[in-house]
């Protein structure tokens, strides 16, 4: 299970997650691994109220960066052995943790979930049935500036972090509205009119500075013979170092699938990034609300016409996988542009756009 959304979300995974418990021996759900990519609300959210609350559910393990795992010498014994405002969602996650007792990061020794550029291999983690995850962010630089920006927003909330009684009683008192970026934060503008595919691949490659954004797990899961690269919100930068670590400088990354970072920010999907890929199929999470609406025309427009793809597979269309069809996404399922840029569009529609990726396909796509 890789994060939970808003807090609305949730209620939809609830629903599943009762389901899969009450067929099973022990009423209980089982996830081999829960992964918390990052601190950000429409990420941790559910997963706090999963955690603070009852829920039918266990993990073999749970992954989540906590604020002790974001000082510097946590981070260097864990790599000898190998304006944020959802800072507060991170100190909820950790109040909830330590209150239900339970065991986090176990995989690591209870220490960061970190990687560091200068090793010549990256962390591997074998879970049950012989599912291999290669762990390719954050880097030890990320989880500092998180650090920095965790305190601030914490005591700007009146928070005393070691206080956990008191912590948990004002997580319902904010509503977890404090990890809900503004608009007035964002300065974004929302895309209007129609959509200009050649003024969309003039735009350069944009630079994600968010410290929660790039403190992001993101990792290659492997498991019979199939693959999935899971990037969060992750900085490009730190994802094309882990990629010259695994395939070498300029190497690219083969993967089966592909979830795009941050909901398809044009500040995370750079053309440089998409030319150390190697895959045939994308996938896009996001209804494009509060405020963001992603994905970014111009990072989509990079994935069907920007010169990245492999010469020997450039005949074969990719795929882009939406899980909403929405005026955001909906302007990519045009005949013409498929046809004349090689591409595919499906979406969710409620279905489980996960397995629809790895399906597997005929040499002719």
């Amino acid at each position: 299970l890789i994060d939970g959304g808003f807090r609305t979300t949730m209620r939809v995974v609830e629903s599943r997650i009762k389901k899969i418990a009450k067929a099973s021996p022990d009423g209980k759900c089982h996830f081999d691994l829960g992964v918390v990519s990052h601190i950000d609300a429409d990420h941790i959210e559910g997963l706090v109220e999963m955690i603070g609350k009852p829920f039918p559910v266990t993990f073999g393990d749970l992954w989540f960066n906590g604020r002790k795992h974001l000082d510097v010498p946590a981070v260097e014994t864990a790599l000898a052995d190998q304006d944020l405002l959802g800072g507060k969602h991170g100190l909820f996650l950790d109040t909830a943790l330590e209150l239900s007792k339970t065991e986090w990061n176990s995989a690591f020794n209870g220490g960061p979930i970190v990687v560091a550029p200068d090793k010549r291999e990256l962390p591997v983690v074998d879970l049950p049935d012989g599912m291999k995850l290669t762990i390719m962010s954050p880097t030890p630089e990320k989880l500092d500036d998180l650090a920095k920006r965790w305190d601030r927003e914490v005591r700007k909330a009146g928070l005393d972090g070691k206080n956990y009684r008191e912590v948990l009683a004002a997580m319902d008192k904010l509503h977890y509205g404090v990890g809900a970026l503004k608009d007035a934060l964002l300065r974004r503008k929302k895309p209007t009119g129609p959509l200009d595919l050649a003024k969309e691949l003039e735009k350069p490659d944009g630079a994600d500075t968010s410290p929660a954004n790039g403190s992001s797990i993101a990792f290659l899961a492997e498991h019979a013979g199939r693959s999935c690269l899971f990037m969060a919100d992750a900085h490009p930068d730190a994802m094309i170092a882990a990629i010259d670590q695994m395939a070498g400088p300029g190497g690219r990354l083969q993967a089966g699938a592909v979830k795009l970072s941050h909901h398809g920010s044009a500040n995370n999907v750079t053309l440089e990034l998409l030319k150390r890929l190697d895959s045939q199929v994308f996938l896009v999470s996001t209804n494009g609300g509060g405020g963001h609406y992603h994905p970014d025309r111009s990072a989509i427009a990079k994935l069907v016409a920007g010169d990245w793809r492999p010469r020997a597979k450039s005949k074969y269309p990719i795929r882009i996988l939406f899980n909403y069809r929405n005026e955001y996404t909906r302007i990519w399922d045009n005949n013409t542009l498929k046809k004349k840029h090689h591409y595919a569009v499906d979406y969710a529609d409620g279905g489980n756009i996960l397995e629809l990726a790895l399906v597997p396909k005929t040499p002719e796509g």
